[in-house]
């Protein structure tokens, strides 16, 4: 027990060890490059299936209005569609723009494969990742690579990220969408460009194609191709750099259910990640004890959740035969032991709480964002994401296990997430522990506390579920 409880707490240090330089920023080099330098040609790669073409034009359109040279700017439409009509309307859009239009048929090793065919047909040195809903503002290229060469040993450097922003945030489970990514881009990625651990975010960034050419293009083993391949290209001696700039804006998953099945990809290709990569990052000479740390705690997470739920079930089951087992102790208040039955809590509360803090300071500072959340909504989201937490809990389970790999025919790109039914399953579950928590809390009363901690948060998502299914507002 005290085994499985140190590898809790550690994952806990591991993933504040990443966020240690959050509150800190470098200044982007760009901004002291007074030099001009040679607008390259790049290919735009904007991959798609089964999209809505009016987005796709509206993305098109901002790639025309870039400042950059427009006889330089080659745009690569791959798409994966399997609907007839869809597909007609899809490429009429992209005649429309005089785009090279790519239909690939069914694609077996999704985003990733469809990248790597665009990367076979296309030629120039620098590559413009976007997604076909991702509208770019006009300065997007002339930042990321006024970026890219204003760094010192660029040959290095392998891609430059931006930031993405999101519109029509107009519900609170769309704010909480949006508030991820805030998280992701604002504290996970300023931490990781002090350290040199910048992910690849699957869009709204420039490569170089001659270092993806290293790897043999984009990675096709995890569903989550943009960590991967960052990971792949760090353990070869490249890096990455995110650029604190707003570079595009985008849409949100119109429903929850939606929301959980992008997460639930997120999770399991972050935890295939993990298995795939545990040993090229501990191996490779070209990272830090600090960057190994960084990597594995960021692949890893996904992994550690469903075993603390897991560890807290073996306790439930052991407080009717009257068993308390040993505990980590951490620390007294005064002559009370602190030990994992409120600790593991405690500390994995305030760490969300941190993050969700630094994403809301953020918004301070963005007028547009200040007036979609206010600090009263701090509570909700944290109570949204507890919730989202528990519903995708065993996703990274399958990613270590090998189950629905990329290369499987059990392989999905979009869940379908049965909320509701899960959101039940675990409200049962719940009330149950929480029944054998307070019959033992006067004779196992460490078992018990950590019991009910886990019984009152297993009783969280199918509230949520039922308010944010009231409050959806799709067109």
């Amino acid at each position: 027990m005290v085994s499985v409880e140190v590898y809790i707490f550690l994952q806990f240090i591991l993933v504040n060890f990443s966020l240690l330089n959050f509150h800190t920023e470098e200044i982007p080099k760009s901004q002291n490059y007074q030099s001009s330098f040679e607008h390259p040609d790049v290919d735009v790669f904007i991959p798609i299936k089964n999209g809505k073409p009016e987005l796709l034009e509206k993305t098109l359109e901002a790639v025309k209005e870039l400042e950059y040279s427009q006889d330089k700017v080659h745009i690569y439409v791959g798409d994966d569609t399997n609907n007839d009509r869809l597909k007609a309307e899809i490429e009429q859009v992209c005649q429309k723009f005089q785009c090279n239009y790519i239909y690939s048929g069914v694609q077996k090793q999704f985003k990733a494969g469809m990248l790597n065919i665009l990367l076979s047909k296309s030629s120039s040195p620098i590559i413009l990742m976007l997604d076909y809903d991702q509208i770019p503002v006009k300065s997007l290229l002339k930042d990321t690579l006024a970026e890219l060469y204003a760094n010192e040993r660029s040959e290095d450097i392998a891609f430059v990220q931006c930031a993405k922003r999101f519109v029509d945030l107009n519900s609170i489970g769309k704010k909480f969408s949006s508030l991820l990514y805030l998280q992701y881009f604002e504290v996970a990625q300023k931490s990781k460009n002090k350290r040199g651990t910048v992910l690849f975010a699957g869009s709204t960034a420039i490569f170089k194609r001659e270092v993806l050419q290293t790897i043999g293009g984009f990675t096709t083993d995890s569903l989550t191709e943009d960590t991967d391949t960052s990971i792949v290209l760090m353990t070869e001696g490249y890096r990455g750099i995110y650029l604190s700039k707003v570079g595009s804006f985008g849409q949100v998953p119109c429903t929850y259910k939606d929301q959980l099945s992008q997460i639930s990809r997120w999770a399991l290709g972050a935890s295939q990640t993990f298995r795939l990569r545990f040993w090229k990052i501990l191996k490779s000479r070209h990272l830090s004890l600090g960057q190994k740390s960084d990597l594995l705690a960021t692949t890893g997470i996904t992994i550690g959740f469903p075993i603390i739920f897991l560890y807290g079930l073996l306790l439930t089951s052991l407080i009717p035969l009257g068993i308390n087992t040993p505990r980590l102790v951490v620390g007294h208040l005064f002559s009370f032991p602190i030990s994992s039955y409120i600790g593991i809590p405690i500390i994995g509360i305030v760490t969300y709480i941190i993050i969700l803090s630094e994403a809301f300071t953020v918004v301070e500072n963005e007028p547009n964002l200040k007036q979609v959340y206010k600090w009263r909504h701090l509570p909700i989201m944290a109570i949204i994401g507890l919730s989202t937490t528990i519903l995708i809990l065993f996703t990274g389970i399958y990613g270590l296990l090998n189950i629905e790999s990329p290369r499987s025919k059990k392989a999905r790109w979009s869940r379908n997430y049965h909320v509701f039914r899960n959101s039940i399953i675990y409200f049962v579950l719940g009330l149950a522990v929480i029944t054998i928590a307070i019959k033992g809390l006067y004779e196992e009363l460490m078992n018990a506390t950590y019991a009910l901690w886990q019984g009152v948060a297993l009783l969280v998502p199918l509230p949520v579920s039922l308010w944010l299914s009231f409050t959806e507002k799709c067109k």
